[in-house]
């Protein structure tokens, strides 16, 4: 009674394959990409209307707005599998309890990860390489800035006090970034949780106001664009083809006659 299962269709794409097969811009524009992130958002959005934390946003898992766990409250939920690059500062500090505001926190990771079509901005080996390449782009965990930081059980004063480059490290990466769009982001990616804004207001954003005003539109015919599953899938089947073609070749081969090794002859010669 306790169990809850999700059933949805078979997706025709992974967006993280899907990314990364589609640089060319006329397959995959940034009009189109900012199209994906909205309806991300809008998604996560229903989800945390109805008390369920995601905690696994990311381009592998947004096929289909699933993974994530039921509740009915979001106290009880807890960091559980999430992939580093997107986990929240918080959790990553020792913070057990996994909130709303976690999940806004990978909205912004994964969704500058689709607009610059790259690799992550932040990509750390282990929790504190995470960490410290975090407070290089997003500053520091300072008083001023995130006052409840020093109390989470892995808290450790970093080294160096840096301050937020967020807006530089972005418009390296792409220089004609829209102002507002990085507004935006700076916002989902404030390091203390309560200074996030929600999934809501994200959404009322003046950057997505375009998207608003246009529910039904600026979407893409994905059927165009070969199924990023089935390549996932099919990716062992040439084996499995090659090795059926040489069975087949040694049954369709002529019998061959077996080797006999010359054994010294048992006769005496003749004299």
């Amino acid at each position: 009674d306790d169990m809850h299962y999700l059933v949805f269709e078979r997706p025709l794409h992974m967006l993280s394959t899907l990314l990364e097969s589609t640089s060319d811009a006329s397959i995959m524009s940034f009009a189109t990409r900012k199209r994906i992130v909205f309806n991300l958002f809008r998604s996560v959005a229903v989800c945390h209307e109805h008390n369920i934390v995601h905690r696994f946003i990311s381009p592998s898992n947004s096929a289909r707005t699933s993974g994530y766990a039921l509740s009915a409250s979001e106290v009880h939920e807890h960091m559980s599998g999430s992939a580093l690059h997107t986990t929240a500062p918080e959790i990553l500090l020792g913070d057990k309890v996994y909130t709303k505001r976690s999940d806004v926190w990978s909205l912004g990771v994964v969704g500058l990860h689709i607009l610059l079509h790259g690799a992550p901005l932040i990509v750390g080996k282990d929790a504190p390489k995470q960490l410290e390449y975090l407070y290089r782009i997003c500053g520091s965990p300072r008083d001023d800035v995130w006052p409840d930081a020093m109390h989470l059980p892995q808290f450790v004063r970093p080294k160096h006090n840096y301050h937020t480059r967020l807006r530089k490290v972005i418009l390296e990466r792409m220089p004609a970034f829209p102002d507002a769009a990085i507004e935006l982001f700076e916002n989902l990616l404030a390091l203390d949780p309560k200074r996030r804004w929600p999934v809501r207001r994200a959404l009322t954003a003046p950057w997505f106001a375009d998207q608003l005003l246009d529910e039904n539109g600026g979407t893409m015919d994905f059927t165009m664009i070969p199924s990023t599953v089935e390549t996932i899938g099919a990716s062992s089947a040439p084996k499995q083809d090659k090795s059926a073609k040489k069975r087949k070749q040694r049954h369709d081969a002529p019998p061959t006659r077996p080797h006999r090794s010359r054994r010294p002859s048992r006769e005496r010669p003749s004299s």
